[in-house]
């Protein structure tokens, strides 16, 4: 059972819309072939789930995507 705030999580990478510095460079580094080890960290409801998986679905698609 998913959440409401589920529904309306961006699902990749240009439908972010907060901290445009940090989201330009997660596109910088996830055009790139060799993807360093990243460690998100901040207070709960920071978004750093939705932008893991905004990371995530950028740069594999719909293959990505929760069952």
């Amino acid at each position: 059972m998913a959440l409401i705030a589920d529904k309306y999580r961006p699902k990749d990478i240009d439908s972010l819309d907060f901290h445009p510095d940090l989201t330009f460079q997660l596109k910088h580094l996830a055009g790139h072939d060799d993807l360093p080890h990243l460690l998100f960290h901040g207070p709960s409801g920071a978004g750093k789930q939705t932008r893991v998986d905004a990371l995530i679905g950028s740069m594999y698609g719909n293959a990505s995507q929760k069952v």
